[in-house]
């Protein structure tokens, strides 16, 4: 089994209008191979952290992607 994840370090989009730019800390593998990413932006002089779903992250480019393999 293979997944794909956006690495650490990778800039996205977040938000419902996918309009606010963030950078991905950590990423967490939860049951059923779900995948969601801990951000880190600033609103006004405030730095917000947030776990958030893989559908709810938009953008990285090519290069940001990482693939993480297992072996049963």
């Amino acid at each position: 089994m293979r997944l794909d994840v956006l690495k650490p370090g990778s800039s996205v989009k977040i938000g419902p209008k996918q309009d606010i730019s963030a950078m991905i800390l950590q990423v967490r593998i939860q049951e059923q191979n779900y995948v969601d990413y801990q951000v880190v932006w600033w609103s006004g002089r405030e730095r917000k952290t947030e776990w958030i779903g893989n559908l709810e992250v938009a953008g990285g480019s090519w290069g940001d992607e990482l693939s993480i393999g297992f072996n049963n």
